[in-house]
């Protein structure tokens, strides 16, 4: 162990000269932004290797946050990959709030605030009997109504109670709140098309997906700079959710149509090294 941190230390000293000579006025510049990506990303592997054996090695549990703004102050990292890499074996669960009578109806909420209806509100039970076999140690969720009720239903079971997010709310999609995708693409053709397409996209009352997706990751990099012990819950809507999922898979914002997030499903990911995707969209609590 210590000759590899001596190896990797030795290694990143090179590595952060090279940063430090592309950085500032009078020096030069990257080669390419392929080159400033290799480096960088090679500096964040190091730190985080380096930052778990400081912080698991030492006698007295330091704070993560402590250890990254001090990192931060020297090495100009990127804060969120090095929270991601001093997190050790967290499993956060990804739930999509159980279902409304807009869900039923299929027409489009965003921030609207629809309560579960009936068949929703048996769904939560069914997700708070599946958490119930598991070790549970926080609950976060988005502030709208139907979500809450979902976490609530979960948190119960532990004791606990839901914290809000206002970074976990639902994409703000007023133009067509309340639409179905028919009548979305008769009123807002080339709108519509726009923001799925362009996640940059801007347009008058709806959020763009590039938008939503900075804010859950900022929720998730909270979550995780405040860890517990146990196994953590995050109850959000579907875009919200399907903006992280791409975000942990590397994939480009528009394929986020190519998976399915029903009605109270769970996605499990664990924070190690590396965010990891275990299962995605699971519905077997349901029976249905």
């Amino acid at each position: 162990m210590y000759e590899k941190c001596q190896q990797m230390a030795e290694d990143f000293v090179i590595l952060r000269s090279i940063q430090m000579s592309c950085v500032g006025k009078r020096q030069k510049r990257w080669q390419s932004e392929a080159e400033q990506v290799k480096v960088e990303n090679r500096l964040i592997l190091h730190t985080s290797f380096l930052l778990r054996v400081v912080v698991h090695q030492s006698p007295v549990k330091r704070n993560s946050q402590q250890v990254v703004n001090t990192i931060r102050k020297y090495w100009c990292l990127n804060n969120s990959m090095l929270l991601l890499n001093l997190v050790m074996n967290l499993r956060i669960y990804l739930v999509r709030h159980a279902k409304t009578e807009w869900n039923d109806k299929e027409i489009w909420q965003g921030n609207v605030d629809i309560p579960l209806n009936e068949g929703g509100l048996a769904q939560a039970e069914r997700l708070a009997q599946r958490f119930s076999k598991l070790s549970i140690g926080a609950v976060y969720t988005s502030p709208l109504s139907r979500s809450y009720q979902t976490a609530q239903r979960i948190a119960d079971r532990f004791a606990l109670s839901p914290v809000a997010d206002q970074n976990l709310r639902e994409c703000e999609i007023s133009l067509w709140n309340g639409l179905t995708m028919k009548e979305t693409l008769e009123r807002h053709g080339e709108a519509y098309k726009e923001w799925s397409t362009n996640p940059e996209a801007r347009i008058d009352g709806v959020e763009s997906l590039a938008a939503v997706q900075t804010r859950v990751v900022r929720a998730i990099s909270d979550i995780i700079n405040n860890p517990v012990e146990k196994d953590v819950v995050v109850v959000s809507h579907a875009i919200a959710i399907r903006m992280l999922i791409c975000w942990i898979l590397q994939l480009p914002i528009p394929f986020h149509k190519n998976f399915r997030l029903d009605n109270a499903s769970v996605t499990a990911v664990d924070f190690s090294s590396k965010p990891r995707i275990i299962y995605l969209n699971d519905t077997c609590h349901l029976g249905e």
